[in-house]
């Protein structure tokens, strides 16, 4: 089986830990390519600021339904929209937008779910050395 998750980097010190992953939607869009990561930051004098955390980034993109509309008035709805979005953002710095992610079928989501347990598990090693001091 090819591996549909792409290990991008990992990153390794005394008290830090990162390793970054790529995988793609089922419709393979350069649009909805998700990264993902596990990073883990070790308090070294307090260990209640041992920190392990969970990074997925996804581009998302304002979306206006336009293509209803004559030839020569869609790019000027696309643009109201996407002003309007500035301005929401501008002023209530605020702005919600979603994505959604097609897996390409069981494997992938088993092979995505495997590779947050690995880093999981090196997280866990990372915290419990710093822990014992090793």
């Amino acid at each position: 089986m090819p591996s549909e998750i792409e290990r991008l980097w990992e990153v390794e010190s005394e008290d830090y830990f990162s390793t970054n992953y790529r995988t793609s939607c089922q419709c393979t869009s350069e649009d909805h390519v998700v990264d993902f990561g596990v990073n883990v930051d070790v308090g070294k004098t307090d260990k209640q600021s041992n920190q392990v955390w969970l990074e997925i980034n996804v581009n998302t993109h304002i979306w206006s339904d336009v293509w209803d509309d004559p030839a020569w008035s869609r790019f000027f709805r696309s643009l109201w929209s996407r002003l309007k979005a500035c301005k929401k953002l501008l002023f209530t710095g605020v702005l919600e937008t979603n994505s959604s992610f097609i897996f390409r079928g069981n494997d992938q989501i088993y092979e995505f779910v495997e590779t947050i347990k690995d880093a999981q598990n090196k997280a866990n090693k990372k915290v419990k050395d710093a822990e014992y001091g090793q």
